[in-house]
């Protein structure tokens, strides 16, 4: 409640406001009434040369992933980005498929949790817990994984995550939740589920798992979609067109 006036007053001198996706852009127009004309939707970008499909055998070889489906879960670990949720739907994913590993890189006050949560349901042997990893190995654990899960609870802008993932060409499954449904499109390039709806995430890790042709499909279209319109190339082009139009008025 007290930054709210402080966000009034600030986005009431700007000339100019870029919002990071579709929604937030809404959101902003709503809550602090900016005029229309005053408000940019630019996305959040990635290198697409630096994130791009290529060979995760070094890591495979580094943690002993034969055949294993891997899901990558990672982000600042706290309960609001769902962690928990994950590790709540890998029982009955397990049932189906006991070929599983999930990937939790990051670190964060909740992570301690997680490790206990591993230990209840006896899935310790399905679990690596990562830790930090450094920029330069990040595009290698996004190309280990066969699909991304990002069942966050709060309200996200344009998490990079997200782009970063299917820039590799990884399905994601994600929350329709804040900006996320501006680059993930449920069913043409990933799900997308309710916050906090544990039997839909199930369900969708279940499907794709079991399809290899849709999981590839999705990823395929993932590259794609980050490609013509999340490019970090294309972030920084419209981003100087709106100080250049600012700039001649």
């Amino acid at each position: 409640w007290f930054l709210r006036p402080i966000g009034k007053i600030t986005l009431k001198r700007a000339d100019r406001i870029i919002a990071v996706s579709n929604e937030l852009g809404e959101d902003i127009r709503k809550q602090y009434k900016v005029p229309e004309d005053k408000l940019v939707v630019i996305p959040n970008g990635v290198d697409i040369e630096r994130f791009k499909p290529r060979d995760a055998s070094e890591l495979r070889e580094r943690y002993g992933i034969r055949d294993e489906k891997v899901i990558l879960s990672l982000g600042r670990i706290d309960r609001q980005k769902g962690f928990h949720l994950l590790l709540k739907s890998l029982p009955a994913i397990l049932k189906g498929n006991k070929n599983v590993k999930v990937f939790i890189v990051g670190t964060g006050s909740y992570l301690g949790k997680l490790k206990d949560m591993t230990r209840r349901p006896n899935i310790q042997e399905n679990v690596i817990f990562t830790g930090k990893v450094s920029d330069e190995e990040l595009p290698k654990y996004y190309n280990l994984a066969d699909i991304l899960a990002f069942p966050t609870l709060r309200i996200e802008g344009l998490p990079l995550v997200i782009p970063e993932a299917m820039a590799c060409g990884k399905p994601v499954i994600a929350t329709r939740i804040g900006g996320i449904p501006t680059i993930v499109k449920d069913g043409e390039n990933g799900p997308l589920v309710k916050a906090g709806d544990l039997e839909m995430l199930k369900a969708k890790i279940i499907g794709l798992l079991n399809d290899d042709y849709l999981r590839k499909k999705l990823g395929k279209n993932a590259r794609k979609t980050v490609v013509e319109k999340f490019s970090l190339d294309r972030m920084v082009e419209e981003t100087i067109k709106v100080y250049e139009e600012i700039l001649r008025q």
